[in-house]
């Protein structure tokens, strides 16, 4: 994955580099070197130089040698690349373009590898460059056909830029959705039917549009995308509980972590007194907020109250909360009693204040069964509420003059419903009428009339109230409820259930937020009048027997990652070559009963954080290695069963650059990968984010190089006769002894000596090394900006026109501008190199300068990762 822009890193490219990291590990074993070394031999003294073992010299498949020494190039000149564009705090997209294109030239060393060929699609896109985004993408699908989502990318790129008209974009939409596109992985030709439905409403065939956004659904339930839009269409259209519920289920299916889809299935279910299914629904939205460590919503808490009154009856969701509430104030009493005894002040210990949407709830329900004391309990709870609400509401509208009007209005609809309240409670009716006549003049007239009419109830008025509220019964179920009342207070139960039966078929089952549930108390006051239960509509019924026949996977999907899915990781090989990348292996599968969408934000994420654990020579390395970012985005869902297996080039930053650097020692390398990762606020730790897991690779072991050892005579010889990835080895352990020159010093003058001598035997070996050794020679070994003595390895290299040679010597050797390297090159024919070299001139004159192969300490990160 490119790397995000992260706080800038000083020096990756700046003159002057100390390879203050190399030198501590060097340093650090010079004991051994000195006992390698003892002796008075000149540099290059033929008799003390043993002769090379025939494996230095003879290669048995020179085609597979160089192609090794190709891929070894193309790699490091892929991570160097990629550190450029780390050190930057806000890449642009000339950056992504350098990149990119540096990308693509690595790709040419390394064709078969897909992972350079990622980072190039990444890198073009950040670019803004299409055509490039198009054809890196053409080499990721040969290279890895089983990626749906490069295919879709590519599919859909050609049908964008080679079918301008609709017609035509349309004609390749009917080809590739029939019988030509059968081959297609449905969840592409899914995407696609959605482009087509979208293209199809602009136009606007509305036939072509329904069909195709059904075909989108149908093909593949977690495109949510098609899922939303199908529910956002028919929601507004649809009449039949059953099928609304049928398209909110497709959303809850097409991302089942998503906890709004299970609200408004939650809610759709309340609306029909489906108390199941809303019950189901509801649990997983308090499961997803607790692994999200997510406090619950006011609205959620109101729904669960609503659903359990409706599932359990009013008598024990009020029992529930008399127990809820007696265990709170047994709780603060038993604090106060712990204060007192540690002679602290009780009154620190604040009063039991009970929750008001649990009291609004409480009020209502105690209304539904004539619970006249605990009504009068609950709604002064409600009024502080409510008053507290109100006063917010004048302060918002003194201090916001312009929002004034909206304000006030606010603050008379909470004052009308407390009046409404008292009123159908009947308790305290003195103040209720106290309310109204503050606010008679700034109320509807309907308001106004529904509340004298009660106040003509108190008052024994039946007649007068009823002639007012009949008229408006039709409107208003609160004039439903007034009317049902004079009924029961007349000794007339059957008129007062009749009425009662039309709000429930009206509003069959119920909302709290933002309305009072009506439904639900006019059953249950039916139940009351007539002392005997009632069933649940046939349509309630109906969609609770749907709800039950939902798969249980989504209770897996939404309580622990280890229900859903299995993460592994393992090193590809257990044991590599020093030079060799580090390829892990990583395998995710849906174990669950359902298709899951795969990606960067889905059930199944994509993202995975790559914690290094490196041992060298039984050293820890902490603060010298960094974790990667890595993304297995290659699917665009996995049924239930599938499996996802890809390879990752791990290594590719900071700890990829280390091991290159410390070939001289044995290293052990393991990887931790964390799915779904975040940072912890307070210890600016990574985590592993909530519904995700993580998995630990074996040990990988990476013996040091050991065709030669530390005499600069020998590596010296080394590079006058080897080829292929022993050439590779001489070059690194030839910037082992350019940085290890002052512990192998016997002699005052000895450290600049073996600097020059190893630089004057790379250049006579130069010209006769192909472009790929000559390219890794100049990413291995320092600039003259670091060692002087390698001023004429620079000088020679400026001066060959091989691209790759150049594009290595641009991002790793240059210290100004001013360099000879940009006036040879814009002396040239390759329009490739006058870009790439013109984009970093630009930006080295911006303060940026390019990246060099070494590592700094002030480079590591101030927190490292740790697993």
């Amino acid at each position: 994955m490119i790397a995000q822009p992260g706080r800038t890193r000083r020096g990756l490219w700046s003159s002057g580099v100390l390879f203050i990291l190399a030198g501590l590990l060097l340093t650090g074993a010079a004991g051994t070197v000195r006992a390698q070394t003892d002796g008075d031999t000149e540099v290059g003294d033929p008799a003390e130089t043993a002769p090379l073992s025939p494996e230095v010299t003879i290669i048995a498949d020179p085609e597979a040698e160089a192609a090794h020494v190709r891929r070894a190039t193309g790699l490091r000149l892929a991570r160097l690349a990629l550190l450029y564009l780390r050190q930057l705090g806000d890449p642009m997209p000339a950056d992504y373009r350098i990149v990119a294109m540096v990308m693509n030239e690595a790709s040419e060393l390394a064709p078969d590898d897909a992972e350079i060929v990622r980072r190039a699609v990444e890198a073009w896109h950040a670019a803004g460059d299409d055509a490039e985004v198009l054809r890196a993408t053409e080499r990721l699908v040969t290279l890895d056909p089983d990626d749906t989502v490069s295919q879709l990318r590519l599919i859909a790129a050609n049908i964008r830029m080679r079918h301008q008209d609709a017609d035509s974009r349309q004609a390749v939409y009917d080809r590739l959705l029939g019988s030509a596109g059968s081959r297609l992985d449905p969840s592409i030709r899914s995407r696609l039917a959605l482009d087509d439905a979208m293209l199809s409403r602009e136009l606007g065939d509305d036939d072509r549009f329904l069909r195709r956004l059904t075909q989108a659904v149908q093909l593949d339930s977690t495109n949510k995308e098609a899922a939303s839009l199908a529910a956002t269409y028919y929601m507004a259209r649809q009449r039949d509980p059953l099928g609304r519920v049928e398209v909110l289920t497709n959303l809850v299916l097409a991302d089942p972590h998503d906890r709004s889809a299970y609200t408004a299935l939650k809610h759709e279910f309340m609306r029909h007194g489906a108390y199941w299914g809303a019950m189901r629904m509801s649990r997983r939205v308090a499961s997803l907020a607790m692994i999200h460590e997510d406090d619950l919503s006011r609205e959620h808490i109101a729904d669960e109250l609503v659903i359990r009154w409706g599932l359990e009856g009013p008598r024990r969701l009020l029992d529930h909360l008399q127990q809820e509430a007696d265990a709170t104030k047994h709780e603060l009493d038993r604090l106060r009693m712990a204060y007192i005894k540690a002679e602290l002040d009780p009154e620190e210990i604040p009063p039991y204040t009970p929750d008001p949407v649990q009291q609004r709830i409480r009020l209502i329900a105690a209304i539904s069964i004539s619970e006249g004391e605990i009504s009068s309990e609950a709604l002064p709870y409600v009024v502080r509420s409510s008053e507290d609400l109100i006063r917010r509401y004048v302060e918002h509208a003194e201090s916001n003059p312009a929002a004034s009007q909206q304000a006030l209005r606010a603050s008379r609809n909470v004052q009308s419903e407390l009046v409404w309240l008292h009123l159908w409670s009947g308790v305290n009716n003195q103040r209720a009428r106290m309310v109204f006549e503050d606010i008679r003049n700034h109320i509807p007239d309907l308001d106004r009339t529904i509340y004298e009419a009660f106040f003509n109830i108190e008052e024994g008025k039946l007649d007068e109230a009823e002639a007012e509220l009949r008229v408006l019964a039709d409107q208003d179920v609160r004039a439903r409820i007034g009317l049902g009342l004079i009924a029961e207070i007349r000794g007339e139960p059957r008129e007062a259930v009749r009425h009662y039966a039309r709000i429930v078929l009206d509003q069959p089952g119920s909302l709290p937020q933002p309305e009072i549930p009506y439904g639900l108390w006019a059953s249950t006051r039916i139940q009351f009048l007539l002392d005997e239960p009632l069933r649940a509509s046939e349509t309630a019924q109906r969609l609770d027997e749907y709800a039950s026949r939902l798969p249980r996977a989504i209770e897996a999907v939404t309580s622990s990652p280890h229900n859903f899915m299995h993460l592994a990781i393992e090193q590809v090989e257990p044991s590599a070559p020093p030079l060799d990348p580090m390829m892990l292996r990583v395998r995710l599968r849906n174990i669950s009963d359902i298709p899951l969408p795969l990606g960067p934000q889905s059930a199944l994420n994509t993202s995975l954080l790559l914690i290094p654990r490196v041992l060298i020579e039984g050293r820890r390395m902490t603060d010298q290695v960094e974790s990667e970012v890595a993304s297995i985005n290659r699917r665009l869902r996995l049924r239930p069963g599938e499996t996802l297996e890809t390879i990752v080039w791990a290594g590719q930053g900071q700890t990829g650059a280390l091991l290159d650097q410390i070939v001289a020692f044995t290293s052990n390398v393991r990887w931790r990968a964390m799915q779904s990762f975040r940072i912890n606020s307070e210890t600016r730790i990574y985590e592993r984010g909530p519904l995700s897991l993580s998995a630990e690779t074996d040990r990988q072991l990476r013996p040091r190089i050991h065709h030669a050892n530390d005499r600069p005579e020998e590596v010296i010889q080394m590079i006058e006769v080897a080829s292929g990835r022993i050439l590779l080895e001489a070059i690194m352990r030839a910037r082992y002894v350019l940085f290890s020159a002052e512990s192998l010093a016997r002699a005052p003058g000895d450290v600049e000596k073996y600097r020059a001598a190893i630089a004057d035997a790379v250049v006579a070996r130069y010209q006769t090394m192909s472009p790929a050794e000559r390219a890794f020679t100049l990413l291995a070994l320092p600039a003259a900006f670091i060692f002087e003595q390698c001023e004429v390895i620079d000088d020679v290299a400026r001066r060959d026109d091989e691209r790759i040679v150049r594009a290595a010597f641009l991002l790793s050797r240059i210290a100004s501008r001013d360099d000879e390297i940009f006036t040879l090159i814009d002396d040239g024919d390759d329009p490739f190199m006058h870009e790439l070299s013109d984009l970093i001139r630009r930006r080295i004159g911006g303060g940026v300068r390019p990246a060099s192969p070494q590592i700094r300490e002030e480079d590591l990160p101030d927190t490292p990762a740790r697993p």
